[in-house]
């Protein structure tokens, strides 16, 4: 009897130690887990390089249920210079012949635009080349109908790219030209544009930017909330490269000079798109 109690006292006295041991295990391991999300929480908030997850998920929410408002501004601006893409195209059975006759017709032009004030370094070469011409014929030998290609001659072009800083002279270079030229010339365009629109696109943002704001500022008195901090914004902007006119030379050369000339004015447009927190 005395053993057999002493034995149950024995498994008690284990049991509880064993018991007593494994809660200190579980309790020292939740201690190591607070400290460790401590530790990545203390680092998430007060370390600046790192990002703040719900601190970015807050904004997201903002930028999406804000205030969008989208500004435009346009410039206007008259243009500083014009562009004439003209050339000469001569056509002859002999390669030599039509060469010579473009190269003629090309040194005539040339001295026609400097004598208008054209300095040389506005005018350049855009294109030049030399092409055969062909035409199908046909033919009857020996009872057999056939389709040959013909050489019929050569077509020589010579396309310029002239520069007029002046544009109170567009008209009569054209109309020099005109006669310069003869029936060799070609004129494909005149552009119109400026030496840079630099100034133009930042004068248009400016205007987009009010814009966007005013908007802003009329919606949030009329709807009545209150304009927060800036969310987001963006920016486009539109510079026309060149204004173009159609040309004829033929109908020009039968019209009374000078041939009169209308650029009209270039429009430098920007748009602003902006999201606003709102209070």
């Amino acid at each position: 009897m005395f053993h057999r109690t002493s034995y149950s006292n024995h498994i008690t006295s284990s049991l509880l130690f064993f018991l007593i041991f494994l809660l200190f295990v579980f309790t020292l391991y939740g201690c190591t887990a607070d400290s460790d999300s401590n530790l990545s929480t203390a680092n998430i908030t007060n370390d600046p390089s790192v990002p703040n997850a719900a601190y970015s998920r807050n904004v997201d929410s903002q930028v999406s249920t804000g205030l969008h408002v989208t500004g435009t501004g346009k410039v206007e601006i008259e243009p500083e210079l014009a562009r004439i893409n003209a050339g000469v195209e001569v056509f002859s059975s002999s390669v030599s012949i039509a060469t010579k006759e473009a190269s003629k017709s090309a040194q005539r032009i040339i001295r026609s635009l400097i004598s208008d004030g054209i300095s040389e370094d506005d005018i350049s070469t855009q294109n030049y080349d030399i092409q055969p011409t062909y035409e199908w014929r046909d033919s009857v030998t020996n009872g057999v109908r056939t389709n040959e290609r013909i050489l019929t001659g050569y077509v020589v072009n010579n396309d310029l790219v002239i520069t007029v800083r002046n544009m109170d002279t567009v008209g009569s270079v054209i109309d020099n030209l005109t006669i310069a030229g003869g029936d060799s010339l070609r004129v494909d365009r005149i552009s119109f544009s400026v030496e840079s629109f630099v100034s133009s696109e930042r004068d248009a943002m400016l205007l987009a930017s009010q814009d966007a704001i005013d908007k802003a500022n009329m919606l949030a008195t009329k709807m009545g909330f209150k304009l927060g901090r800036l969310l987001h914004v963006s920016e486009s902007s539109y510079s026309p490269r060149q204004s173009e006119i159609s040309y004829d030379a033929r109908a020009f050369a039968m019209a009374e000079a000078p041939t009169p000339i209308n650029a009209g004015d270039l429009t430098v447009s920007a748009n602003i798109y902006a999201i606003f927190e709102i209070k």
